[in-house]
């Protein structure tokens, strides 16, 4: 009895083993498609798309270097991404449910992709072809690649346009850029929710944290707060 057990226990954790051994890691980048019926995402460097139910993943790319930073178009027909076949990051495009993948810029910079605008003929990417890094956007026809806002913002990041205003929602820090994956950052640069209108230029700041400062003050106050009762309680005794 106690043989047929162990032989019991072996296989279950031969395929316990196994089951582990099939279970993809660093997984990287993961976006939804506009139906959320599906999830796109960077694994062993290639695109890969699986059900939001879980199941089998299937490969959408195999290009040589890198593709990452995936993004669906608001209409859910193209997949755009930024893509290292030659060497640094481009802005490729390809239909959502496979075809020819064009590419969109040719640029020696890194171009890494951020968002569609809502007509879905446009790629909002990070580059830094100018500055630290700036954001820029491209038709999905191939056109030169425009700047969205030429001022002096120096790390702008992670653009998003608003569907009826055109206001440009934005990140402006290098924090948020570099080190995305560092998590509970506090201090200076700490990335505030930003947004520009480009017709009328109004700039408009809608956060303004700063974790580290205001973690000082609230240890201070404590700090503080605990002296006087400890004062008081000698003063009792």
């Amino acid at each position: 009895m106690n043989k047929i057990a162990s032989i019991i226990l072996m296989v279950l954790c031969g395929l316990s083993a196994k089951a582990q051994s099939n279970s993809p890691y660093f997984v990287q980048d993961p976006t939804l498609t506009p139906d959320a019926k599906e999830i796109i995402f960077t694994y062993e460097g290639d695109l890969w798309k699986v059900a939001t139910a879980g199941g089998q993943a299937f490969r959408l790319t195999a290009m040589e270097g890198i593709e990452s930073k995936p993004s669906v178009s608001p209409d859910g027909n193209w997949l755009a991404f930024s893509g290292e076949q030659f060497g640094n990051k481009d802005v490729f495009l390809m239909p959502l449910k496979g075809g020819e993948i064009q590419r969109l810029t040719y640029h020696e910079a890194d171009d890494e992709v951020d968002s569609w605008s809502w007509s879905s003929d446009q790629v909002y990417f990070t580059s830094d072809r100018f500055n630290r890094f700036s954001n820029y956007v491209v038709h999905v026809n191939g056109e030169t690649p425009k700047r969205l806002f030429p001022h002096y913002f120096n790390t702008v990041h992670n653009a998003v346009v608003h569907p009826k205003t055109g206001e440009i929602f934005f990140n402006d820090t290098w924090e948020s850029k570099n080190f995305a994956h560092r998590k509970r950052y506090k201090g200076e640069y700490n990335p505030d929710i930003q947004s520009y209108e480009p017709v009328s230029g109004k700039f408009v700041q809608y956060t303004d944290f700063e974790g580290e400062k205001k973690t000082k003050r609230e240890d201070f106050s404590k700090k503080k707060k605990q002296k006087s009762e400890s004062s008081q309680s000698r003063e009792k005794v």
